[in-house]
C-alpha cells in the first residue's frame, strides 16, 4: 500500500497515512521509502541523541528531518493502528 510518513511534532513520533488512518511507526519497522525518483527497502531507527533515521537497503543512513513530508510503500500488518489524532 502506499501513502505518506509524516512527524507527528505532538507526539515525538512518525506516522503512516492512508487516506485517513494512521499507523505509528516503531524503531525497527521496514518500508519501502521514495528516494529520488524510486523506491528503497529503508529500516526505521532512533539514534542516542532522539534521531529518527533510516538505513537504506543496510547500507546507508539517513536522518529524517521532521519538517519533511516522504512517500512510502508499507505492508500494513508491520505498523500498529493508532488512535486518531
Amino acid at each position: 500500500m502506499e501513502g505518506i510518513m509524516v512527524y507527528e511534532h505532538d507526539y515525538d513520533v512518525w506516522a503512516v497515512w492512508i487516506g485517513q488512518e494512521s499507523y505509528c511507526v516503531e524503531v525497527n519497522d521496514r518500508l519501502d521509502m521514495m528516494i529520488g525518483d524510486h523506491y528503497l527497502d529503508v529500516r526505521i531507527t532512533r539514534d542516542l541523541q532522539g534521531d529518527w533515521n533510516v538505513i537504506i537497503e543496510e547500507l546507508t543512513t539517513l536522518t529524517l528531518r521532521n519538517h519533511e513530508i516522504y512517500k512510502v510503500k508499507y505492508t500494513l500488518f508491520s505498523f500498529e493502528e493508532e488512535a486518531p489524532i
